[in-house]
Order: C-alpha cells, then sequence, then structure tokens
C-alpha cells in the first residue's frame, strides 16, 4: 500500500496492483481546504510496479524518490504544474516510459 498525505490531512492509499494515479484540477473544480497540495511525495512510490500513469499536476511537489526508477510498467508521466527543481537519475531506469510531461515547473536541467 502506498500512501499519498496532504497538508490539509487528507490521506489517499493505493495498493500495489495500482495501474493508474490522475490528480489534477481542471476548469471550474474547486481546489480541497488547504489547497489540496502534498506534503511529501511518497519514497514507496516505487513499489507500485504495475503503474502505467501518474499523472499529478498542480499538487506543489518540489522534488520526486529516486524509487521513482522503481515503476518498471509507466509509459506516462504528467508531473506539470508543480515545483520540481529536479528530477532523479534513477528516471533514466524509466525504459518503457514513453510520454514525460514536466512544464510549468523549476527544473534548470535534465538528468544525464
Amino acid at each position: 500500500m502506498v500512501v499519498f498525505e496532504f497538508n490539509c490531512g487528507d490521506k489517499r492509499q493505493f495498493p500495489l496492483h495500482t495501474t493508474e494515479i490522475i490528480w489534477s484540477w481542471g476548469a471550474g473544480q474547486k481546489k480541497p481546504p488547504g489547497g489540496g497540495l502534498l506534503r511529501e511525495f511518497p519514497a514507496s512510490i516505487g513499489i507500485l510496479t504495475a503503474l502505467r500513469t501518474l499523472q499529478i499536476q498542480c499538487r506543489g511537489i518540489k522534488s520526486l524518490p529516486e524509487s521513482t526508477g522503481g515503476l518498471q510498467s509507466l509509459t506516462e508521466m504528467i508531473i506539470s504544474n508543480n515545483y520540481l527543481m529536479e528530477l532523479p537519475t534513477s528516471i533514466g531506469s524509466l525504459t518503457v516510459l514513453t510520454l514525460l510531461q514536466i512544464s510549468n515547473n523549476q527544473l534548470a536541467e535534465l538528468p544525464t
């Protein structure tokens, strides 16, 4: 089980067989109390080896853990409109990743 905890006290749990995580605000959607920003991106994310889609936009993410490289089934990662300053070097291990959207972050460079 992977648990995401928000600054408003809300927690969301995902079982190990989860294949898709999508959190983004669209036009007209109301943000939850406290803004719904993530306190911290869980280091345990890497155990979701069946995860194919990770879309987390406008959630205040400042960094991704190195364990992100363990998402061996991940084909789409959309993490736009956050506060990312760098990506983990382990992102290079995502060999089936076909879509990486990282616009509107604070990235100075990509990992080599």
